[in-house]
């Protein structure tokens, strides 16, 4: 298999210094369209919907960029419907609906069914609604539900919210500009072993950004299980060539006071060549629910911490070149990103077999990427190569678990008529549990097709073809060979 990954490694180098044709720009599809989009959380903001075959992300309506028109559009879809099985016990649906003319803007719901095993089981519903009670105040109310079952083990987790965004909201010679506020009832219980524990509590989120004559501050603040933070960061009256955002930021909690400094650096060297560097501190509260969703069997640290990363620095050199009708390079970006996570959500051995414990603790994490994209006409293909480490400073630097050393993906799309085909390639190499163990290395090959008929397409994954174990925690259940089939439709 080693000799397998260093094959691929030269292939890749030599197929980017291979060209030397005219290259393409490249409007990237993305990652496949199948299960991507079944797991991305609807963010309770406005919709982009696209018109591509995939379910509509959500974006702040600050940040909206309408998609563009389609020429003579039969009629207009207000609705988006899909449904999936696997063969390994789950079933996932998801449904989107925009009326017209009402004050409810928009609809959401989405299901998903895991059951890996017979004594396993999680369910996991969300519903989003989006109205507007008068012009001027448009609210989302949002509920989530998870219940998970395993031997010794039962949780169920409530989730219900209410939050508003706007633009901009003008008081005398006041602006507040991305104003967000959200306000939350939870409750989670959890029963394991012979102890039950049931905790509820009121959550908050309020940012803001005040500009003033002036002043110009990005204030956040939080409140969830119990611990508040804060985020606070003026504007720098300092003008510099090229560099944008420069913010000194306070980032404070129960536990932390922390100092950082925010930047944005552009600089475009050549026509061909951008440079850019940023650093992008930041506050979240690592929520229950967005916790149960990626890991539905999971025992619960007493008290919960807000994730705090002072460094977060990125660097970026993009190489975009001209269209071409021939397969050529259309981009090459190296990236690399440093951050330093305070308060990171990680899970250890718990008190039941299969059940991790999630504590929270310091991350040192050092990622570094080389993506090539590549097109012609309907054949697109993305090859990337990505060297992560991550360390536990405040458990001697022993390295983080399931966090593959190196990873080298490739993604292959062929549209042709009415159909779509596409293989993934995903080989993780040196990769450690919980424990420091190592484990084996995993290459994940995932074919899929798809048809589409009008509004209407049918799709079949074949997932982890060679059968190799993927794992998410080493007492869960490996990830195994699968096979999806699914319909999406649009009304």
């Amino acid at each position: 298999m080693r000799q397998l990954m260093l094959a691929l490694l030269c292939t890749f180098i030599l197929s980017v210094s291979a060209q030397t044709q005219d290259f393409p720009d490249l409007s990237v599809q993305g990652e496949s369209g199948i299960k991507t989009h079944l797991n991305k959380h609807p963010v309770p903001l406005a919709p982009l919907v696209s018109v591509s075959d995939s379910l509509p992300p959500y974006v702040p309506s600050g940040l909206m960029t309408l998609a563009p028109e389609v020429a003579s559009a039969s009629k207009v879809l207000n609705g988006y419907l899909q449904l999936e099985l696997n063969t390994s016990v789950g079933v996932n649906s998801y449904l989107s609906f925009y009326p017209n003319n009402s004050s409810i803007y928009a609809v959401s719901h989405r299901m998903n069914l895991k059951a890996p095993k017979t004594d396993l089981l999680s369910l996991q519903n969300y519903i989003s609604m989006g109205a507007d009670l008068s012009k001027d105040i448009p609210l989302v109310f949002r509920l989530e539900h998870n219940s998970s079952k395993a031997p010794d083990y039962k949780a169920s987790m409530l989730d219900f919210s209410v939050s508003h965004h706007r633009q901009k909201l003008d008081y005398k010679s006041l602006r507040f500009k991305d104003l967000y506020l959200k306000l939350g009832l939870n409750g989670v219980r959890q029963d394991i072993l012979t102890n039950e524990k049931y905790d509820s509590y009121i959550s908050l989120a309020i940012s803001e950004r005040l500009v003033y004559e002036k002043m110009d501050m990005y204030s956040k603040i939080l409140s969830y299980s119990g611990d508040v933070g804060i985020q606070i960061a003026p504007k720098l009256m300092v003008e510099l060539p090229q560099l944008n955002n420069l913010r000194f930021h306070i980032l404070a909690d129960k536990f932390r006071v922390l100092p950082s400094i925010s930047f944005l650096y552009r600089n475009q060297l050549s026509d061909l060549l951008v440079f850019s560097a940023a650093n992008d501190p930041y506050i979240v509260e690592n929520g229950v629910a967005e916790i149960m969703d990626e890991k539905p069997w999971v025992q619960l640290e007493g008290k919960h911490k807000l994730d705090k990363a002072p460094v977060n620095i990125s660097t970026s050199f993009e190489l975009r070149y001209p269209q071409s009708d021939l397969m050529s390079m259309s981009s090459l970006k190296l990236n690399s990103n440093l951050r330093y996570d305070i308060h990171s959500p990680q899970l250890s051995q718990g008190a039941v077999y299969g059940v991790p414990l999630l504590y929270f603790t310091d991350v040192s994490l050092f990622t570094n990427s080389l993506e090539a994209f590549f097109e012609m006409r309907d054949f697109s293909f993305k090859q990337a190569i990505q060297t992560q480490l991550g360390y536990l400073p405040q458990d001697n630097w022993y390295r983080a678990g399931y966090i593959p050393v190196l990873n080298l993906s490739s993604y292959i799309d062929y549209r042709y008529l009415d159909w779509t085909f596409s293989v993934d390639l995903q080989q993780n190499y040196f990769t450690k549990d919980h424990n420091g163990k190592n484990l084996p290395e995993s290459v994940i090959v995932d074919i899929c097709a798809e048809y589409r008929n009008g509004d209407t397409s049918f799709y079949t994954q074949l997932a982890n073809l060679l059968n190799h174990q993927q794992w998410v925690f080493t007492e869960y259940p490996a990830t195994k060979r699968n096979l999806f089939v699914g319909i999406k439709h649009r009304f």
